[in-house]
């Protein structure tokens, strides 16, 4: 009877150490299963960031591609005028001309999202007034429209405002502006 006695409750006790371990495990796998799902959640996000990133980098592609294609076919037409109208050498060259800046321009803003993105752009910053910049676009804005159109005028008063900015990239924002 001691032996069955001795038996029995080392059976209970083995049963009482086999339901410890086992909520010990499904409290292990609960929180298993917990972070799964939280770096499951993570994963669907970064995916979903990405995908938002492919979308944009797209549409930037295809606004690129068209705005780099505009003044190309300019350029190539007016370079066509050279030998169709010699009479007009002078407008061809001065659209050829504009139409390159404008290609430049394009392309350092090209340069600068790729910087952008690989977190490399540098900025210089440095105190100025804005009205000078602000001035300077108007100026060569003119330029441009003057040679198009008598009918568009500018009227700017300006007022002295220094920042402290990166000259250069203001100054491309306000032209883009």
């Amino acid at each position: 009877m001691i032996v069955k006695g001795s038996i029995g409750a080392f059976a209970v006790g083995i049963a009482y150490l086999v339901l410890i371990w086992n909520r010990r495990l499904s409290g292990i796998v609960k929180s298993k299963r917990a972070e799964l799902e939280q770096t499951n959640k993570s994963l669907q996000e970064a995916v979903e960031q990405l995908n938002d990133h492919d979308r944009m980098q797209r549409e930037f592609i295809n606004v690129t591609a068209h705005e780099l294609q505009t003044p190309t076919q300019a350029i190539v037409g007016y370079s066509d005028l050279f030998y169709l109208r010699p009479e007009s050498r002078e407008e061809a060259i001065t659209a050829i001309a504009r139409n390159a800046e404008r290609l430049g321009r394009l392309t350092h803003d090209i340069l600068d999202v790729t910087k952008i993105e690989g977190h490399r752009l540098d900025l210089n910053k440095e105190k100025f007034d804005i009205s000078e910049v602000v001035a300077c676009a108007i100026e060569d804005i003119k330029r441009r429209v003057h040679d198009n159109n008598d009918s568009i005028k500018f009227q700017y008063t300006p007022r002295k405002i220094v920042v402290e900015a990166d000259r250069m990239r203001i100054s491309q924002v306000v032209s883009n502006l």
